[in-house]
C-alpha cells in the first residue's frame, strides 16, 4: 500500500512512534548488476566537544542476486537476497558467494576505487572516489551533529557506529 509523505508522518505521529523513515534509491549504483552498500565506521570520543575519528578503510557488501527495479511492481513479492545487502539475508542465499571477483559478497575501499579506475579511467576515477568518500563523511558529520545534543557523554567513554550508505547512479550518497 503506498503512502504519501503526509500520511506517513500522520500514522507515526498518532501512535506516537519514533521512526526513521528514508525514500528507497530508485537509481542504485550497481556493480556487476548488483546493489551493494558501503559500511564505513567511524568512533566517537567526546560529545561535547564532538570528536568523531573516521576508519579509513571501508568495505562494499553486495547483493547475492542482479538488481532489477521490475521486483519492486505492485502485487510483486520482493526478493530480498536482490535488494537488502546484509549478511544474514545475504548467507541464506543459494548464489551467496559465487562470485569469484566479489569473495564473500565483499569488496574493500581498495577493490572499490580500482573498479572506479577501471569503469571511468584513472584520473577520473580517483576524482570519483575521493568525492565518495567526501560525501560519506559530511554525512557522518551532520548525523553527529544533529544527535550531540541529546546524546549523553562519558568522560572517559567511546563509542562505535557502523554508518551504512548507498550510492545513486550519478555516485551520490
Amino acid at each position: 500500500m503506498a503512502c504519501g509523505l503526509a500520511e506517513i508522518l500522520e500514522r507515526c505521529h498518532a501512535k506516537k512512534w519514533r521512526l526513521m523513515v528514508q525514500k528507497y534509491v530508485e537509481r542504485p549504483l550497481t556493480i556487476k548488476a548488483r546493489k551493494f552498500d558501503i559500511r564505513l565506521w567511524v568512533l566517537v570520543t567526546s560529545i561535547n566537544p564532538l570528536v568523531v575519528w573516521h576508519y579509513s578503510d571501508f568495505y562494499l557488501r553486495f547483493s547475492s542476486r542482479p538488481y532489477s527495479a521490475d521486483d519492486l511492481a505492485p502485487g510483486k513479492e520482493v526478493d530480498l537476497a536482490v535488494h537488502l545487502t546484509n549478511q544474514c539475508i545475504q548467507k541464506q542465499c543459494d548464489e551467496y558467494g559465487a562470485d569469484d571477483e566479489i569473495e564473500c559478497n565483499m569488496w574493500s575501499s581498495a577493490q572499490m576505487e580500482q573498479h572506479l579506475h577501471a569503469e571511468l579511467g584513472a584520473a577520473e576515477g580517483a576524482v570519483m572516489y575521493e568525492r565518495v568518500v567526501a560525501q560519506m563523511l559530511a554525512a557522518v558529520s551532520a548525523s553527529m551533529r544533529s544527535v550531540c545534543d541529546v546524546v549523553e557523554g562519558r568522560a572517559g567513554s567511546h563509542e562505535l557506529y557502523g554508518f551504512d550508505f548507498m550510492l545513486d547512479e550519478s555516485y551520490g550518497v
